[in-house]
This record gives C-alpha cells, sequence and structure tokens, in this order.
C-alpha cells in the first residue's frame, strides 16, 4: 500500500511531523520553532517580519532633536546633529564660548551656533583682535601722518603746519623779509613778496630791467630808463614797440588790376589770371602748364585752353578714364572691372564667358560618386544615388543596421545594401527573432517531458528517475523506509525491504 500524506506529515505511514525548520527560513541568527505544518521565528533583537529579514527602524521614534539627522543601525541608531547642537540625542546647546576665541579681554556671549565678543575700548573684529586704528578718521589735517597708538594718536606735521590735529599755518612773513615797501604774502610753509613798480627778485631787492622782457620787436634795440624804455626800429618797422610793418604797397606798383601785398621792406604782386611777372605786365601762355594729361593736345587760348583728348580719356584736363561698363555690358548679376578704354567681366558663381552669359554645368567635374546620377542647377548640383549609398555626393555607405533590424540582442553587421544579423545563443532566423528549440534534440530521457526556454531547456522527468536529463535512477531507499535494522533493495520507482528475523511486512514493522 502507498499512504498520501497531509500537508505537515511524512513518511511511509504518515506518522513523522514534518519539521518546516530544516530549510532555515529565519534568518539573521533566529531562532525557528516547529509547528505542525507550520514555523514560527523568534527573532533577535534588531530585527522583525515573518523571517526576521526586515531591520528594525530605531529611527520610527524620532529620538533625535533639534533637527538632526537620525541614522539607522543594528538594533541602534547615531544621531548626526544639526550646527550648534551636540549629545546622543542632539538636546545639548554647544557653548561655542569654551575655546575662548574672543582676544583681549572681550566678553564672550554664547548664542545658537555661534557667538559674539563684546570688545574693550581700542579693540574691534569678530574676536577683538583687531587694533582699532583711531587714523581711521583722518584727524590730521594738512598732509600730516597719524601715527595709531592703543585707543589714541598723535599726528607728525609737514613743514609750514602746528597744533594738535596740524591745523594752524605758520605765518612766515612774521619777521618782514620783503625789502623796499613790497608787500608779504604768507603761504603754506612759504612766502612771497609783492613788489613795487620797478623792482624784483625774491625779496624785492633787484632795480628791475625794463628790457629784460624783449619789448621791442622785429630786431629793434632796447635801451632801458627808470622805471621805462624805448625802441630803436630797423628800416621796415615802426610803432612804440617797432611792430607796426612800413606799407610798402602804398605806391601802386603793380599793374593790370593786380593785387598789391606787402611784405618785410618789401612787396610782391598776385597778378589777375592772363598776367605774370614781378609788376604782372606780362601776359600768360595757359598751356605752358602741360595741363593738358594722358597725351592729350592743349590748345591756348585769351586767359584759358581746352584739351584734346586721347581715344579713352576724357574730362577737361582728359584726366578721367572713360568707364566703358556705364553701358552694363555684364549680365547675370557679374561685376565689370572698367580698364583703359576697355572692361572685364567678373562673373557670380554659376555663370561664365566674355559677358557672364553661359550657365557653367557643374556637372562636368563628375561630383556624384558610385553610379549615381548628377542634376545640374544654377551653380549647384543635386546626386540621385543608387541603392546602399547616400550623402551629397553619394559617397557614404548607407548604414542599414541604423534601424536596429536585429533583436533580441543580435549584432547587426552592415553590407552594402543590406546587412547580416549575428544571434546570440538561443535565438535563430534572418532577424534573430526565432526562439531556438533546444528541446529538438531530445536531451530528456526515459520518458520525461522536455520544455523549452530561452537558450536552456528543463526536463520533467517521470516518476522513479531524476537529474538534469532524468538519466539517474532516483533511489527510494534514501528515506530509510525499511525499520528495524531491515535492509533496503532499491527498485525502479519502488523498494523492497529485507527484514531481520523477529520482524515482518512492507516494513519489516510488524513483530512475529
Amino acid at each position: 500500500y502507498m499512504c498520501i500524506c497531509s500537508r505537515g506529515w511524512i513518511g511511509l505511514t504518515c506518522e513523522e511531523d514534518t519539521n518546516e525548520c530544516s530549510s532555515n527560513p529565519c534568518n539573521n541568527n533566529a531562532t525557528c520553532r516547529d509547528e505542525v505544518n507550520s514555523y514560527a521565528c523568534a527573532c533577535a533583537d534588531g530585527w522583525e517580519g515573518l523571517h526576521c529579514d526586515i531591520d528594525t527602524d530605531e529611527c520610527s521614534s524620532n529620538p533625535c532633536k533639534n533637527n538632526a539627522t537620525c541614522h539607522d543601525e543594528l538594533n541602534s541608531y547615531t544621531c548626526a546633529c544639526a550646527d550648534g547642537w551636540e549629545g546622543l540625542h542632539c538636546d545639548i546647546d554647544t557653548n561655542e564660548c569654551s575655546s575662548n576665541p574672543c582676544k583681549n579681554g572681550a566678553t564672550c556671549h554664547d548664542g545658537l551656533n555661534n557667538y559674539t565678543c563684546k570688545c574693550l575700548a581700542g579693540w574691534k573684529g569678530l574676536h577683538c583682535d583687531n587694533d582699532t586704528n583711531e587714523c581711521s578718521s583722518n584727524p590730521c589735517q594738512n598732509g600730516a601722518t597719524c601715527h595709531d597708538g592703543i585707543n589714541s594718536y598723535t599726528c607728525g606735521c609737514v613743514a609750514g603746519w602746528e597744533g594738535l590735529h596740524c591745523d594752524n599755518d605758520i605765518d612766515e612773513c612774521f619777521c618782514n623779509p620783503c625789502k623796499n615797501g613790497a608787500t608779504c604774502h604768507d603761504g603754506l610753509n612759504s612766502y612771497t613778496c609783492e613788489c613795487g613798480a620797478g623792482w624784483e627778485g625774491l625779496h624785492c631787492e633787484n632795480d628791475t630791467n625794463e628790457c629784460s622782457s624783449d619789448p621791442c620787436q622785429n630786431g629793434a634795440t632796447c635801451h632801458d630808463e627808470l622805471n621805462s624804455y624805448t625802441c630803436e626800429c630797423v628800416k621796415g618797422w615802426e610803432g612804440l614797440h617797432c611792430d607796426i610793418d612800413t606799407n610798402d604797397c602804398s605806391s601802386n606798383p603793380c599793374n593790370n588790376n593786380a593785387t598789391c601785398h606787402d611784405g618785410l621792406n618789401s612787396y610782391t604782386c598776385a597778378c589777375v589770371a592772363g598776367w605774370e611777372g614781378a609788376h604782372c605786365d606780362i601776359d600768360t601762355n595757359e598751356c605752358s602748364s602741360n595741363p593738358c594729361q594722358n597725351g592729350a593736345t592743349c590748345q591756348d587760348e585769351a586767359n584759358s585752353y581746352t584739351c584734346e583728348c586721347g581715344d579713352g580719356w576724357e574730362g577737361q584736363h582728359c584726366d578721367n578714364d572713360t568707364n566703358e561698363c556705364s553701358s552694363d555690358p555684364c549680365k547675370n548679376g557679374a561685376t565689370c572691372h572698367d580698364e583703359l578704354n576697355n572692361y572685364t567681366c567678373v562673373c557670380v558663381a554659376g555663370w561664365e564667358g566674355e559677358h557672364c552669359d553661359i550657365e557653367t554645368d557643374e556637372c562636368s567635374s563628375s561630383p556624384c560618386q558610385n553610379g549615381a546620377t548628377c542634376h545640374d542647377g544654377l551653380n549647384n548640383y543635386t546626386c540621385t544615388c543608387t541603392d546602399g549609398w547616400e550623402g551629397l555626393h553619394c559617397g557614404i555607405d548607407t548604414d542599414e543596421c541604423s534601424s536596429d533590424p536585429c533583436q533580441n540582442g543580435a549584432t547587426c553587421h552592415d553590407e552594402l545594401n543590406s546587412y547580416t544579423c549575428a544571434c546570440v545563443a538561443g535565438w535563430e532566423g534572418t532577424h534573430c527573432d526565432i526562439d531556438t528549440n533546444e528541446c529538438s534534440s531530445n536531451p530528456c530521457q526515459n520518458g520525461a517531458t522536455c520544455h523549452d526556454e530561452a537558450n536552456s531547456y528543463t526536463c520533467e522527468c517521470g516518476d522513479g528517475w531524476e537529474g538534469l536529463h532524468c538519466d539517474n535512477d532516483t533511489n527510494e531507499c534514501t528515506s530509510n523506509p525499511c525499520q528495524n535494522g531491515a535492509t533496503c533493495h532499491d527498485g525502479l520507482n519502488n523498494y523492497t525491504c529485507t527484514c531481520v528475523a523477529g520482524w515482518e511486512g512492507a516494513h519489516c514493522d510488524i513483530g512475529k
């Protein structure tokens, strides 16, 4: 006979309670307690859950104070305190004054995550370690040097000043340094003497030389007198200072309506058109200056001339190159460059010929590659590519792999106008989209059922067989079905027991 046991029992007659703890379902050093068809886990400290695999969150009770961050650990926690707090739970205000940050007798006042220092007189700064600069208000005046002390200052005056702040000007005129009735003007560390007429010098002690300023002009001789002078003029000048030019045009020396320009002891005549000479009494030849240029012929006339120009020139003096471009001979946006009695056309891209009226064939250089067809346009071209090629000139092999035609992790190999797929194990077909049937080789033995999977298979063995390919006979004796010292003989999907003396039955469990 054969007993089909209820869940939780095993053995030939279903007399043994199944030990559900044998698979070690309880984790993290928990104690497994076997029950009928079940088990219960007694968790170690710091773990919870059916299988004791959930770390207990000791931070859930919010033990950390004052915005501290709680870090859960195994059966414990630690608090990362915000600035200004300390202690196991971050509930102790840190005393920032404990390190004595305030210097020079200052008083430290502790705050939350900070401190302030109340400085003694003469000190400043966050830590009262900067000597107050009493000179910063610039108490010393008039360029004096301020010397900073502790809670005080002294002023080093520059020459000419005195007093606590160097704000008293010293009177340098006190000892009457100016002579001959001069007026003394006190200055900064100096004085000046305002001399009376006829005197000069630092102290007005020197008689003034009125000729020293060179009052007489244009080479005149100066004669110094008492507080005055007289000028002796050279020929051609007159006046008190010899600065008036004598008018040499007063005798009208210039003829034929010429203009007389007075010079220094001389004159010049500015002739009207058609006349020349020192006194403008000679008729002028207007062609003598060669006014006609570029090989033109000059025709002299009365107070004028005319120029007969050669080919390619124009204008009054034949100095203007005739613009052969004025008739717009260049076509299709070309630039016309004027030359001497000629022109040239600089064509824009896409045109050629003397007048830029012939369209350039951009296909003549055969720019399209790999059998492509070239289509000529205005200053451009387009290429119609054959299959498998692309790009402006059809010089780029089309990547047929760019559309990802190969599936299931296959590698795509681009070819000319085609592609091939290198499939990973377990797949086949043009696009590697057909699952390979690993069961087709009948790997499962002894009547087992083969189940195809991705790149593998599993065998569902018939009764009495086991192993990857169901080629191992199951040993039914491994469960020790024979009792009371009997010997178990394994068969195909069964077993037999050879009893020792005094016992009988299928399992040798019946005493004689």
